[in-house]
């Protein structure tokens, strides 16, 4: 059996070890509410999106050339990522098919 002196070092211990764990756990939570931030903002832009009816989203492409043209006359980045959006977008509802 162990002396009471070592047990009450062991029970200070542990006191300590828990204490330790629980601001490890709530430092983690902290770092996870800010790295979670953006993320809901883009749950947000894709449910209003889903608001949306689709006519509106169908008119909403010819409004955005217009818009790119008028805007980004000659900014060569904006028109390439217009060029390969279709193909994000597929491989995007592809993957998340996969993960449900």
């Amino acid at each position: 059996m162990y002396p009471a002196g070592e047990l009450d070092e062991l029970a200070l211990r542990k006191r300590l070890l828990r204490s330790s764990i629980a601001r490890n756990r709530w430092e983690m939570r902290e770092a996870a509410v800010e790295l979670v931030r953006p993320l809901e903002w883009v749950d947000r832009v894709i449910a209003k999106w889903r608001q949306i009816s689709p006519f509106m989203k169908i008119a909403a492409v010819p409004l955005g050339f217009m818009l790119k043209k008028s805007i980004f006359p000659r900014i060569g980045i904006f028109s390439s990522l217009i060029k390969f959006a279709p193909m994000a977008f597929s491989m995007f509802r592809s993957f998340r098919a996969h993960k449900a």
